[in-house]
């Protein structure tokens, strides 16, 4: 259930916006075919045809930095006004995912120590991490498996996650390109 919560958030009305962050470091060697994206400061490659967008969600204690995928992507964010107040909510900037789908989220932030969390150890970019595969964990996004990733780097308070959320029939598939993409990641304080 952690994994799910975290693909919404709520934000104040003056934060949540679309953002450019300047590249931070090159992606190392990737299958032809992919793009590196520096977009944010977790550099990592992905499919050349999928969609890119990078959006700030109010700098909330776990802070989105780019989603990746298959299917266009929509504006998150929807503002209300009740008695004054502008309240802005935040989700998913893509629901739900076509078949054979993908959505790939990057976060930074949230609770360090890897022992807590869920998953087997891993390592990647050279770093520990854990990684978890959950049949259904992504229900809001129209997902039939979320692939979840925590990677812990030395800096302190600088815990990556990373959130793929899979719609088959071609779950192997699309498991093989969202490892690689994975596997692809370099991080600024590595």
């Amino acid at each position: 259930m952690l994994a799910v919560a975290l693909f919404l958030a709520v934000a104040p009305a003056a934060a949540a916006a679309w953002i450019q962050i300047p590249p931070k470091r090159a992606c190392g060697p990737l299958p032809d075919g992919y793009v590196c994206s520096m977009k944010t400061q977790v550099s990592f490659g992905y499919p050349a045809n999928w969609n890119a967008f990078v959006f700030n969600d109010g700098g909330l204690p776990v802070t989105s930095l780019i989603w990746v995928g298959t299917d266009r992507f929509r504006e998150p964010c929807v503002s209300t006004t009740e008695g004054g107040k502008t309240t802005v909510t935040c989700g998913a900037p893509i629901a739900p995912l076509q078949l054979n789908g993908v959505a790939v989220a990057w976060y930074v932030g949230g609770l360090r120590g890897l022992d807590l969390l869920p998953g087997k150890p891993a390592r990647i970019a050279g770093l520990p991490a854990k990684v978890d595969v959950i049949a259904g964990g992504c229900p809001q996004l129209g997902g039939d498996e979320l692939i979840a990733a925590w990677i812990e780097t030395k800096r302190q308070r600088a815990l990556y996650q990373f959130r793929a959320c899979l719609r088959g029939p071609d779950l192997a598939s699309l498991e093989a390109v969202v490892l690689s993409v994975l596997a692809s990641a370099r991080f600024p304080y590595g």
